[in-house]
């Protein structure tokens, strides 16, 4: 199995993600601006909830989901390599 850094990771979910038709926008937030200190995606979500097809590409990486939950008229995801 390759080993990725959690750059990586966090780079290859977000590739993934965005493929997605009800993601408008993510962000990668490096470890020195994220209050955990860890790699961590936000992501603006045009539905209610986190579909479940959204939740393979995060446990594929390695991602930890942090935070989700409506924001203005959108969803909101924060998710982190832990």
């Amino acid at each position: 199995m390759v080993e990725y850094s959690d750059r990586t990771k966090a780079r290859r979910a977000i590739d993934l993600l965005g493929e997605q038709p009800d993601v408008l926008s993510t962000v990668l937030v490096s470890p020195d601006d994220d209050p955990t200190g860890c790699w961590t995606i936000e992501a603006i979500v045009d539905c209610y909830g986190i579909p479940p097809r959204m939740l393979r590409p995060l446990a594929d990486y390695d991602l930890v989901i942090r935070d989700a939950g409506p924001h203005a008229d959108h969803y909101q995801l924060i998710a982190s390599v832990l």
